[in-house]
């Protein structure tokens, strides 16, 4: 945001935005400047809420030692991909808000953004994007299975693919693609795609594939999975 040309005034936007609040002067203080005096961190707060207030001076809410952002004032796209992700035990509904949230996605949360000093902040920052990245897989393989369900394998291939450019190393989405390649009578690029899941394991994660991946594997490999078994074959 170059209208913050703070690094620490963006951070505390996007902390209050994102968290919501309300929070004390001291827990911010000590979040964003801890190598800092007390003293010293509560001017620097001071200094970046007055860089807030002329951006947000109806938005932002100090109350004694507490201060917050009125998340109502504004729309906060991690805040609707919380709540699309939320079930409502209605299946059509569920696949709807479900294909929305994964719209949103645009990569992981303030990538690229960084602030030194503030090793806390840097931590609960890593922890959101891993959870919203964590949620994002789920949903992208909650769709694919419901595509297979409908016999739309190149929707489901859709999904899959966008998971594995997120996750490359995501084995049961290997695993998922190899079923939907060979249902699609693709049994040489099914093939291939074990291939893949096996080089990657093994140079991320130093593992070989599961007993699952390589009984899909035989399966392809046999004639036993195919587009004749489309119809009677359980998603993996």
């Amino acid at each position: 945001m170059t209208a913050l040309r703070r690094t620490k005034s963006q951070a505390l936007l996007f902390y209050l935005a994102v968290k919501g609040g309300p929070h004390r002067r001291a827990t911010l203080s000590t979040l964003l400047w801890p190598e800092s005096s007390d003293q010293q961190a509560a001017t620097s707060l001071r200094t970046a809420l007055s860089d807030l207030r002329k951006l947000f001076d109806d938005k932002l809410e100090v109350i004694g030692q507490t201060v917050s952002l009125s998340r109502a004032a504004f729309w906060l796209d991690t805040a609707q991909f919380d709540t699309l992700l939320q079930r409502t035990g209605d299946e059509a509904t569920d696949i709807l808000q479900l294909q929305a949230a994964v719209s949103l996605y645009n990569g992981d949360l303030l990538a690229g953004f960084h602030v030194p000093g503030a090793p806390d902040y840097e931590q609960w920052m890593a922890g959101e994007r891993e959870r919203l990245r964590h949620a994002m897989l789920s949903a992208l393989l909650s769709l694919a299975a419901w595509h297979i369900q409908q016999h739309d394998m190149v929707a489901s291939l859709e999904q899959l693919t966008r998971l594995l450019a997120i996750d490359p190393a995501s084995e049961v989405g290997h695993r998922q693609k190899m079923v939907v390649l060979a249902r699609m009578g693709l049994r040489s690029t099914a093939l291939q795609q074990y291939e893949t899941c096996r080089r990657v394991l093994a140079e991320e994660l130093d593992v070989a594939p599961s007993p699952e991946t390589m009984a899909v594997y035989e399966l392809i490999l046999s004639g036993a999975m195919g587009p004749q078994t489309a119809a009677g074959t359980e998603t993996v």
